[in-house]
């Protein structure tokens, strides 16, 4: 073991002494001349080193001034879309409130249309009441008053031709109707003159509506060809015979209407 450590520490010395001796650790002698270049080169190195680190700094600050920047950007870009979001619900909300206020007022309106329409609906009822009223008032003021007279003395010359069982309907002076005055409203027929006053005399009437207006077949239970072939009722009017149904003689005031039984 001494052996040992006697040969490791000769071993170290070697190792020292060789260090000592070997050519790179002697200083290196620099000429007088190249020292003030050296120191200058050194110098410029220290400077390019110098403002390569401040081009360096200079760029990393720029670049952290656009990081900044940026990010300032965008920050200022999100506040401005989160303005913008605030100021377009804000906006709905307004025209929510808005519409909610316009259909309020339609419904508003929409309440009072049926008032209107029943407003309406009862001025046309009283129009038409009054519209009414007046045509009633001008028809009674426009109504005629006529002179009808029914007679059948032709009978009473041919009494021989009579039917059986019919002189009863026959009166003795051959007037079975005398000048009976009748009302009726402007316009009226002869046939409304002669059916208004059978009923007001309980009267029998025999007519039939044909393509030419009303016949008259038969008064108080006499009828054409009762007595004779050619026997049968006409009429007149102011003494004149009409070329028409009586159904289709439109009266005036004051007429006088004649229904004769002729054989």
């Amino acid at each position: 073991m001494r052996k040992f450590c006697c040969a490791f520490a000769l071993l170290i010395s070697i190792c020292i002494l060789f260090c000592a001796c070997s050519p790179e650790s002697q200083p290196l002698s620099v000429p007088e001349g190249e020292s003030t270049y050296s120191t200058v080169k050194a110098t410029e190195g220290t400077v390019f080193a110098e403002d390569e680190i401040s081009s360096i700094t200079e760029t990393t600050v720029q670049s952290s001034t656009a990081k900044s920047t940026s990010k300032s950007k965008q920050i200022s870009s999100a506040k401005a879309t989160v303005k913008s979001e605030k100021n377009s619900s804000a906006s709905k909300k307004i025209k929510s409130s808005t519409t909610s206020v316009s259909l309020s007022t339609t419904t508003q309106s929409a309440d009072d249309i049926p008032h209107t329409t029943e407003n309406n609906q009862e001025t046309t009822i009283n129009t038409t009441v009054e519209e009414a009223k007046t045509e009633k008032a001008t028809t009674s003021y426009s109504e005629i008053t006529c002179d009808v007279l029914i007679e059948c003395s032709a009978i009473l010359d041919n009494i021989d031709n009579l039917k059986t069982g019919h002189n009863s309907y026959v009166p003795s002076n051959g007037v079975i109707l005398d000048k009976y005055t009748v009302t009726l409203p402007s316009g009226s027929t002869a046939y409304d003159a002669l059916e208004k006053a059978c009923s007001d005399n309980n009267i029998k009437i025999n007519a039939q509506k044909t393509s030419f207006g009303v016949y008259v077949a038969g008064i108080n239970n006499i009828d054409e060809k009762d007595c004779g072939k050619s026997s049968g009722w006409l009429y007149s009017v102011n003494d004149v015979f009409p070329q028409k149904s009586c159904g289709l003689y439109k009266l005036s005031k004051g007429d006088k209407v004649v229904f004769s039984y002729t054989c």
